[in-house]
């Protein structure tokens, strides 16, 4: 009921409070809502989202959605006000489509299992969600609902590749995932099941099974002689998830400490389980085996879950574009609702005619940051840069300058002088 009453909170009012304030809050909440809305109304909206989130984490699912499917096994309420607000949208406003409330929870699955599967810090998201929520129902507001979801992913994603909430690219997933301990993950037999069961046409009661280490946890002379590792290797390799499978309860007591030969006699038991035919047909286990198959299974995770980038900028607006036109060099960008300077790829910069540290050094560390490149001596943006209209002046011409004089509109007048 606590948590409950803590989410609905943070789905009507895009704040989520602490828990020792949560009744205080809620009174706050009443008040307000007693001055326009009779209490059997708001009797009435709370009862509507206590069957969403019993829907959403505890009815008895009869043949649901993949999608609810796997926002069930993730089992996390961080997501709750997000989908809860989604629910309403769906269940009582109409504004959204079955399968946009769908594609919308496959988004935010998407999110938090590439996240998890990354290595990266998920305290955030709890505090972080709502205040996702609030730009959406803004943008959503403004623009209508058909692409409610390429907005989610506009929020979600595009808003966050520069910052610690961003979705984990397939590099950030194939980096983490080849090195990790996944099978202290919560998430890990769950995905394992996945691939199992997307790859066989009759789905596998999963409920007798359990997660077996290939090469075992504990080493012996016989394995660090046959996987042909050192012990320190060893350590690093046990636990990934090229080094673990599916097997019965039965199974993972017999194999134990086995050598391969022995264990292939499992996986002949078990070769209802798609995934443990490969391992029968191989004759050895080596480090370099436990590398392959983890790329195989991280291959199969992006692909059913691929990375994700929103079709437009929402926030575009054509009389913020703005361009810096100086000595023959030439840069492009837009001035943000906040007024910051996003330069655009391609944009110029000018080459210093005299020695400037503070310019050689930020200069230089955007190009070991891969934002600035060389190209026949011409110093060009590889990526966006966002920056203070003057910091960005100063990158791209040199020396002191005001970038709210420097920076013209399409008009081509400052924008020191349109803003005014």
């Amino acid at each position: 009921m606590e948590d409950f009453f803590r989410f609905y909170l943070a789905a009507v009012t895009n704040e989520l409070v602490e828990k020792k304030k949560l009744y205080t809050a809620f009174k706050h909440y009443y008040v307000i809502r007693k001055s326009d809305t009779d209490d059997d109304v708001l009797l009435e909206e709370i009862v509507r989202y206590a069957k969403y989130f019993s829907m959403l984490y505890y009815d008895n699912l009869d043949n649901p959605r993949e999608e609810l499917r796997d926002y069930r096994m993730i089992a996390s309420m961080m997501l709750a006000p997000f989908m809860l607000a989604f629910c309403e949208l769906f269940y009582h406003d109409h504004k959204i489509t079955e399968n946009q409330f769908y594609g919308v929870m496959k988004i935010v699955n998407t999110y938090l299992i590439r996240r998890t599967f990354a290595g990266m810090d998920t305290s955030r998201v709890s505090r972080s969600f709502p205040v996702y929520l609030k730009r959406v129902e803004e943008i959503a507001n403004d623009n209508g609902f058909a692409d409610i979801e390429d907005i989610v992913i506009y929020v979600l994603v595009n808003k966050n590749r520069s910052n610690n909430m961003a979705l984990p690219t397939n590099k950030n997933l194939e980096t983490n995932m080849l090195a990790a301990n996944v099978y202290t993950m919560n998430l890990t037999r769950w995905l394992l099941e996945k691939i199992e069961n997307r790859e066989n046409s009759a789905k596998l009661d999963m409920s007798q099974l359990s997660i077996e280490h290939i090469m075992p946890q504990t080493s012996t002379d016989y394995w660090l002689s046959k996987a042909e590792m050192s012990d320190e290797e060893y350590d690093e390799l046990v636990n990934t998830i090229g080094n673990l499978t599916l097997v019965t309860k039965v199974d993972n007591s017999a194999a134990g400490n086995r050598d391969f030969k022995t264990k292939k006699h499992v996986f002949n038991d078990t070769l209802h389980i798609h995934m443990n035919k490969e391992l029968f047909e191989m004759d050895e286990w080596t480090a370099k085996s436990i590398r392959t198959r983890s790329k195989q299974i991280i291959s199969e995770l992006i692909d059913m879950y691929p990375y994700l980038r929103a079709t437009k900028d929402y926030e575009y607006k054509e009389d913020r574009r703005i361009h810096l036109n100086v000595q023959g060099i030439y840069a492009d960008g837009y001035l943000t609702d906040d007024n910051k300077v996003i330069v655009y790829i391609g944009s110029q910069i000018l080459s210093l005619k005299k020695n400037n540290d503070k310019i050689l050094n930020l200069r230089k560390k955007l190009v070991n940051n891969g934002i600035l490149r060389e190209e026949n001596g011409q110093l060009l943006f590889s990526k966006e840069y966002t920056s203070s209209p003057s910091t960005t002046a100063e990158i791209i011409l040199g020396g002191s300058r005001n970038g709210w004089d420097c920076w013209k509109n399409v008009d081509g007048m400052s924008i020191g002088e349109s803003l005014r």
